[in-house]
């Protein structure tokens, strides 16, 4: 398992009380954030306003470790990242005209992508459904205009095979799959403790079916 750039850092209101705020602040790479100039520091990840004894995760990447994530979304939240940039990468690099995507975690099987895949952006002229709970079909109308390629992107790095696939990749019907570790050094008893979706803590595998020509 490669590491995240920084340790996961889980905060608390102080307001949670002070048996729960003991356990925060022995816990490793716990924070608990009670001054506004700390708070002000950080950016909610989905806009919202800031909610007492809530439990956040901050973002992995060091680019982004002002967000904190409600514990509760944080695996959601980076899957959505990962797919996006995972889409836009291969459709930069081929003519895709169709994906399939479905995804599998250890804890869970195959997972249902309404939640994920909700609101993913995507480039260009692209049509999104839902072939069943699991399985996203992604029609694209036409190749990506330079214009509309991603010059920049978060997580494509972690998915070293699907870069090779792609680089060696001809026209036709193939397969890009690759997993990744969502636990990012959380143990199994922290996250539980936090509220994180267990579900989708441990071993993801991403599975794309893709049309290019």
């Amino acid at each position: 398992m490669k590491k995240p750039d920084l340790p996961v850092a889980i905060t608390a209101s102080l307001f949670s009380g002070m048996i729960k705020n003991y356990k925060d602040y022995k816990r490793d790479n716990s924070f608990v954030l009670s001054n506004k100039d700390e708070i002000d520091r950080f950016t909610e990840a989905f806009g919202n306003d800031w909610v007492e004894d809530q439990y956040y995760i901050r973002h992995p990447k060091s680019t982004r470790t002002n967000y904190l994530i409600p514990a509760s979304q944080f695996h959601k939240y980076i899957m959505r990242e990962q797919i996006s940039d995972i889409i836009s990468y291969v459709r930069a690099n081929l003519r895709v005209k169709e994906l399939d995507l479905n995804v599998k975690t250890s804890k869970a099987g195959s997972i249902g992508l309404k939640g994920i895949i909700d609101n993913i952006p995507m480039e260009g002229s692209t049509k999104l459904n839902m072939a069943d709970e699991y399985t996203v079909k992604i029609k694209c109308l036409s190749p990506l205009k330079a214009s509309e390629k991603k010059t920049e992107y978060l997580w494509i790095d972690e998915f070293p095979h699907i870069i090779e696939l792609v680089d060696n990749a001809s026209n036709g019907l193939f397969g890009l799959n690759e997993s990744f570790d969502l636990s990012f050094g959380l143990d199994i008893s922290a996250a539980k403790s936090i509220g994180a979706n267990l579900n989708y803590h441990g071993q993801t595998q991403f599975n794309f079916t893709v049309i290019a020509g």
